[in-house]
């Protein structure tokens, strides 16, 4: 009897495609010595390489100051709470939305290629995300956005799910809450934590050099364990450079290792990541 983990990091005895255990959005898996790195798994978007995907939109919305407004991303490798999405391949992705602007209502989509297996061992090849939320500033140092998220894999309809999604910035500090009643579609809930920062390094600090942030983060998902699945810890650094629409940035990620994901997608890794605002 032969079992891999698909993307959720769940296995599944193949011949009856019964499925043992799921996993999340954003992580990779290992299982025995019939793992591939086809294997993947998708664990919500806490990416800050392709700056704030489908996670938050309040970085679109709030700094464009405009109704309508988007970005597009290529990243050199789709890395989501720490692991490949994308088989430590490259990705081109898109995220646009509309905002009332009188109430910081907005709704948004944001899209993906992907590359790993889904709950029935189907491989999935891209995403499309779809969000409604409410984003608005506190005050001149603090802001919070809100929304309900559809993770939807197209032609792999078993694998979507639906999510709570919370964000916080104050002053240079920001925070992450996410919970899912079916998490990874496991059926099973599970929630993400994350501390972190983004600070704009003043000029005077580094060779006269204007708009360059360092921004990083410490998470945690908390994944339903009666589904195969184990929870883990992700970091990243990253430090990027604006342009007029144009965004640079590298950034470094990493794992405990705990996931159960393929060691090739939840390790160390440094990526890059070009973004234009629209």
């Amino acid at each position: 009897m032969v079992f891999v983990l698909n993307k959720y990091g769940m296995p599944i005895k193949m011949g009856g495609f019964i499925l043992l255990g799921t996993l999340t959005l954003f992580s990779s898996f290992s299982y025995a010595s019939t793992l591939s790195d086809s294997s993947t798994i998708k664990i919500d978007n806490q990416n800050l390489g392709s700056i704030f995907t489908s996670q938050s939109v309040t970085p679109i919305i709030v700094e464009s100051g405009k109704n309508l407004s988007g970005k597009i991303d290529l990243v050199s490798n789709y890395i989501f709470r720490g692991i490949s999405q994308t088989q430590n391949q490259p990705a081109a992705q898109v995220g646009l939305a509309y905002s009332f602007l009188s109430t910081g209502m907005y709704g948004c989509i944001f899209g993906s290629n992907d590359h790993f297996l889904g709950k029935q061992n189907e491989t999935i090849y891209y995403e499309v995300d779809p969000s409604i939320g409410v984003t608005n500033k506190v005050n001149d140092h603090a802001m919070y956005d809100f929304n309900l998220s559809r993770y939807i894999y197209p032609q792999a309809n078993s694998n979507d799910y639906n999510a709570f999604n919370s964000y916080f910035n104050y002053y240079f500090l920001t925070a992450q809450f996410s919970y899912s009643n079916d998490d990874y579609a496991t059926g099973k809930s599970g929630s993400y934590y994350n501390l972190g920062f983004k600070y704009e390094i003043p000029s005077r600090y580094f060779f006269h050099i204007n708009n360059l942030n360092v921004s990083g983060g410490i998470g945690y998902s908390s994944l339903p364990k009666n589904v195969g699945l184990q929870s883990y810890k992700d970091f990243n650094l990253a430090l990027s450079k604006s342009i007029n629409r144009f965004t640079f940035m590298v950034q470094w990620t990493d794992t405990d290792n705990r996931a159960t994901n393929a060691a090739s997608l939840k390790g160390n890794k440094v990526i890059g990541i070009i973004s234009a605002s629209i």
